[in-house]
Parts: structure tokens; C-alpha cells; sequence
């Protein structure tokens, strides 16, 4: 209820933005430097991203690491 989801698996939004910025998974991948095996299983909650995946993700969609988890005032997560 309105706090930080603290299970990155439960809470990822790299499939939300990457599908609102309408690349493919195989680019995603490409562009943060991630095998697309390793992203698939990311983006599915089927593998735990390392903390510099994380970055890398969230560089390569153009947002904030803290943005790839549900966190307060995010109304999709309420």
C-alpha cells in the first residue's frame, strides 16, 4: 500500500516502457548490451536482474532505475 515494492521480479515495469516506447524485446537488449535470452527472462519475472543490469535497462529506456519498480504516486500500482 503505497510503499517501495521491495521484489523487483513482482514489481518490474521494463515491459510497461518498453512497450510505450514501442521497441522489441531483441532491441531493448541490444541497446543496454544484454544477451536477449538474459532480457526475456528479466522482463517475464523469470530472472532477477544484477544492479548494473538494472542501469543498463533503465538507460536504454530513457528513465530513472527507480522507475523499473511500482512506487508511490505510480497510479498503475494502487
Amino acid at each position: 500500500e503505497g510503499g517501495w515494492c521491495s521484489n523487483f521480479v513482482e514489481c518490474s515495469n521494463i515491459g510497461f516502457f518498453r512497450k510505450e516506447k514501442n521497441i522489441s524485446i531483441e532491441e531493448l537488449a541490444c541497446v543496454a548490451g544484454i544477451s536477449e535470452g538474459d532480457m526475456q527472462d528479466i522482463e517475464a519475472g523469470q530472472a532477477k536482474p544484477a544492479a548494473r543490469q538494472i542501469f543498463l535497462i533503465a538507460k536504454a529506456l530513457g528513465v530513472r532505475p527507480s522507475d523499473l519498480f511500482g512506487v508511490p504516486g505510480d497510479a498503475r500500482f494502487h
